[in-house]
C-alpha cells in the first residue's frame, strides 16, 4: 500500500486537484516521473514495477480526459540516474559495473539528462505530445533482452559453424582414406572421389573466409 500510495494514488489525486485550475487558466501540462521498472518484470521489485506501469496508463487516461480542455499529460521513465534517491546503487561499484554492462551507452544517466526531457514536454516544442511515456535510459530497455538473445544466437551460430566445418573435415578425411584404396584398385572411382573431395575442401575454405576460421 505504501508503494502504491506514493507512486500511483498521489499522482492521481494531485492531477485531479490541479486539472480544474489548469483548465480555468486555458490549459496546462502534466508530467509524471515514472521509471523503466514499469517496462520490466521483476522477481524482487514486482510491486514497484506495477506502480510505475500504472503511471504509464494514468497519463494515457489523463490525456484522453483532459485533452479537450487543453491539458496535456505525459510521463518520463528514467533508467538509473545519479540522484540521491538512487545513491545506494550508483555508489556500489559492482552494481554500476553490472548495470553499465547491459546499457548500450555503458554508463548511468545524469539528472540534467532527465531535466531536458521535462523542459521539452513543458515547452511549445512538445505541444503535440500527449499521453506518451518517454524512456530515457541509455538504451537499456531497448537493448537488454536483445543483448542477451544476440549472445545466445551468436554462440549457437558459432557452434553450428564449428560443427559444420568439423563435419566437412571428417568427410574429407574419410574421402582420403577411401581414395587411397580406390586409387590402387578402381582408378575411375578414385577420380570421381577426388573431385568430390576438392568441392568439399572448397566449401571449407569458403566457410573459413566468411567466418574467420
Amino acid at each position: 500500500d505504501k508503494i502504491m500510495n506514493s507512486n500511483v494514488r498521489s499522482n492521481f489525486w494531485l492531477c485531479n486537484l490541479a486539472a480544474p485550475h489548469m483548465a480555468q487558466g486555458g490549459g496546462g501540462n502534466i508530467i509524471v516521473v515514472s521509471s523503466i521498472g514499469g517496462n520490466q518484470g521483476s522477481g524482487t521489485l514486482a510491486v514497484y514495477g506495477m506502480s510505475k506501469a500504472a503511471d504509464f496508463s494514468l497519463v494515457k487516461s489523463l490525456a484522453i480526459e483532459l485533452g479537450p480542455k487543453g491539458i496535456r499529460a505525459n510521463c518520463i521513465a528514467p533508467g538509473l540516474i545519479k540522484t540521491d534517491f538512487a545513491k545506494a546503487l550508483w555508489e556500489d561499484e559492482k552494481a554500476v559495473k553490472a548495470r553499465n554492462a547491459v546499457t548500450p551507452l555503458r554508463r548511468i544517466g545524469e539528472p540534467d539528462e532527465i531535466a531536458g526531457a521535462a523542459v521539452f514536454l513543458a515547452s511549445q516544442a512538445g505541444s503535440y505530445m500527449n499521453g506518451q511515456t518517454m524512456v530515457i535510459d541509455g538504451g537499456r530497455v531497448a537493448g537488454l533482452e536483445r543483448h542477451g538473445i544476440d549472445q545466445v544466437l551468436e554462440q549457437h551460430r558459432h557452434a553450428h559453424r564449428v560443427r559444420r566445418v568439423d563435419d566437412l573435415l571428417d568427410r574429407v578425411h574419410r574421402a582420403h582414406r577411401v581414395g587411397n584404396v580406390l586409387q590402387r584398385h578402381q582408378p575411375r572411382a578414385f577420380a570421381q572421389q577426388a573431385r568430390e573431395g576438392i568441392e568439399i575442401e572448397a566449401r571449407i575454405v569458403g566457410d573459413r573466409d566468411r567466418h574467420d576460421f
